[in-house]
């Protein structure tokens, strides 16, 4: 008996003395193996960790460890955590934190221990101070990656799985070079603690830093900020968001799901800047250079794509909106969808043709020299990085205006924006005004060192009065209560098929190559005009006495060879019942001189007839316009001169797609020109 009773004790002490230990170790929160979990640690996580002041460690049911300070290092082969330029603080390695109450499960040691590529899970995580340092280099190594995987994508980079996440204050350092990104940011949050008072719980932040060299400001405010850390699949967090770049600002107010990598976003938006391109050069996006706006609707993410439904966006005096899909997973990114609206004004596109180029800022009174006696406009375009994205927008707009009141605005204008390769283009262009329509395509290709413009366009049924208006002369005749009709009348119809090259107005112009060629029917001139290109001083003097009355066109067809900037008038006529008008000679547009004769034939006789060669020379600054002199002694042989070249402008004509009835009209009335002119009467 005495031999079982020693067993037992003996047995009983094997089983109560490891319980005891055990028990000593849980009530002492086991101090002697801070330096052993330091250890593991470091090399379960691949990088140095420091524990000190009130270290206590609890093993029931989960692994509880408390600090009052711990310090977690940056990888060794990662990027190094530079000091701040413009400040002596230093950021830490990775993390460090004050008063840290920890919990960790079982599975997430075991998993830690096997190396699994997984985010850890963390049950409970409370600080008092917490301080991190975020660095990305340009070659992509960061060093919140952990793990053995180099080549590990952000997407596969997930921030630890947290159950609870108490943090009183924090700081943050962010400095991505992939991004070009560098911020520092405070954040408050009082989620999880018991308040004794009516103050909300939350997270507050705000961030000053640089965002591809441009000066940056951020404040975020959400109603916690476990949400943020739980990853993909936590719950819809309410989000507020307000950025500054720049002069450029953005609010956002909705929802969102991983803040860290925005995977999934709903809400509104306020957008407002000083240009369209300067919101899209950060950020890779080819948009133009146009005067400040500000935009408002709505905006979603979803994965990697992003969608916007833009409810109003104010231009200057331009109303838009539209819907747009933005993915820049693709290579090149894709922006697709519908831009439309009540109204654009080219006024308010014009920065974005005519933008003066960082020389001309810097040197304004030598681009002014430059321009003195100049009309087009010799800045630089600035375009775009086209080759960092590709678009497909339809464009369906009710009106666009053309910034003046002598032509009718293009209503409406559709279309699709089409950007592929370095190429710009608006296909499948449709335009309507004053009861016609115009369509074809304009594109510009920016492969070559010079960009290349092309254009192919047609119109037809465009009615003149309505399209070019008189503005001083209408409201004199409004002022006497009478109608005044437009000087010319008729259906204008026409093609065009040019092509340029250039980085201005003036460059593309001067190097233009192509043809044009346009004809009016069912037309009707003032009789007061034709007279005065004629210089019928006496009927002239007669219409102004009794008033202006209209003359029908018989024939008004032109066709224009352009070629390296010199568009010259292959045919020009234009016939009425009282005169026929011939246009000859040429306009260089990169020198921007005049050279043109108009020549006019009389169909009647009149007794101060000084008709002659009206000549407009000169610069497009200072045109000059002057008879011939001698002509009145010298009109039966410039009638014969004229009469030479009647055959081959006739032609010409075959050359231009007119109906059969209005060839053999304008054929009748080059053939007219060979007659002799009519004798003055005398009386």
């Amino acid at each position: 008996m005495a031999t079982r009773m020693t067993r037992l004790r003996w047995l009983l002490a094997l089983v109560l003395l490891p319980a005891a230990l055990y028990a000593f170790g849980e009530w002492r929160q086991w101090p002697w193996v801070r330096a052993p979990l330091e250890r593991w640690l470091s090399g379960a996580l691949q990088r140095d960790v420091a524990i000190a002041d009130g270290f206590g460690v609890q093993t029931l049911g989960a692994l509880s460890l408390r600090a009052g300070r711990f310090a977690l290092g940056a990888p060794p082969d990662g990027p190094q955590v530079r000091r701040r330029p413009e400040s002596s603080e230093s950021a830490p390695l990775f993390l460090r934190a004050e008063q840290v109450r920890l919990v960790l499960p079982y599975t997430t040691l075991l998993a830690l221990w096997r190396g699994s590529p997984e985010p850890p899970h963390v049950r409970s995580l409370d600080v008092d101070r917490l301080e991190l340092s975020l660095v990305r280099d340009a070659s992509g190594r960061a060093n919140w990656r952990f793990g053995n995987d180099p080549q590990r994508s952000d997407a596969d980079s997930r921030p630890p799985r947290f159950d609870r996440l108490v943090v009183q204050s924090a700081r943050l350092w962010l400095d991505d070079a992939v991004n070009e990104l560098s911020l520092v940011a405070n954040l408050k949050t009082r989620e999880g603690v018991a308040l004794a008072d009516s103050k909300p719980s939350g997270l507050e932040a705000d961030a000053e830093g640089g965002f591809r060299g441009l000066p940056l400001e951020a404040r975020l405010a959400t109603s916690g900020v476990l949400p943020i850390a739980a990853g993909a699949n936590a719950a819809p967090l309410p989000i507020a968001l307000s950025l500054k770049v720049a002069d450029n600002e953005l609010e956002l107010d909705g929802t969102v799901r991983d803040l860290l990598h925005l995977s999934a976003l709903e809400a509104r938006f306020r957008l407002a800047g000083s240009s369209l391109g300067a919101v899209g050069d950060p950020f890779g996006v080819a948009l133009p250079t146009t005067p400040p706006f500000v935009a408002h609707g709505t905006v979603s993410k979803d994965g990697a794509v992003w969608r916007s439904a833009v409810a109003g966006f104010e231009l200057g005096s331009s109303r838009l909106g539209g819907t747009f899909r933005y993915d820049p997973s693709q290579a090149p990114p894709l922006l697709a969808g519908e831009l439309h609206g009540a109204r654009l004004a080219l006024a308010d596109l014009g920065p974005a043709v005519t933008s003066v180029g960082p020389q001309e800022r810097r040197a304004p009174a030598a681009n002014a020299r430059r321009q003195r006696g100049r009309v087009l406009p010799r800045q630089q375009f600035n375009l775009p990085a086209l080759d960092r994205m590709q678009a497909d927008v339809a464009l369906d707009l009710k009106r666009f205006d053309l910034g003046t009141d002598r032509l009718a605005p293009i209503a409406p204008l559709r279309g699709r924006i089409v950007l592929h390769d370095s190429v710009l283009a608006l296909e499948d262009l449709r335009a309507g005004s004053s009861g016609g329509e115009l369509r074809g395509r304009l594109a510009l290709d920016a492969r070559p060192e010079v960009p290349r413009w092309h254009a192919d366009v047609r119109w037809s049924g465009v009615e003149l009065e309505r399209f070019v208006t008189v503005p001083d002369r209408q409201a004199a005749a409004a002022r006497a209560g009478a109608a005044a009709p437009g000087y010319v009348s008729g259906l204008l119809g026409g093609t065009a098929r040019l092509a340029g090259s250039g980085r201005s107005t003036a460059q593309m112009l001067a190097s233009l190559d192509g043809s044009m060629q346009m004809w009016v029917q069912n037309g009707a001139i003032s009789e007061l005009l034709v007279e005065l290109m004629g210089i019928d001083v006496a009927e002239s003097l007669g219409i102004v006495l009794s008033g202006d009355t209209r003359m029908p066109l018989r024939c008004a067809v032109a066709r224009l060879a352009v070629d390296a900037g010199v568009v010259r008038p292959e045919v020009a006529v234009f016939d009425t019942p009282d005169s026929t008008l011939l246009v000859s000679g040429q306009v260089a547009l990169g020198e921007e001189r005049l050279d043109l004769t108009l020549q006019v034939k009389p169909k009647d006789v009149s007794l101060v007839a000084l008709r002659g060669p009206l000549h407009v020379r000169g610069s497009f600054e200072n045109p000059e316009v002057e008879f011939e002199k001698g002509a009145i002694g010298l009109r039966a042989a410039a009638a014969i001169a004229l009469g030479a070249v009647v055959a081959p402008l006739a032609g010409v004509l075959a050359l231009i797609d007119l109906g059969e009835g209005e060839t053999a009209v304008c054929n009748d009335a080059l053939e007219n020109l060979r007659a002799p002119p009519p004798r003055t009467r005398r009386r």
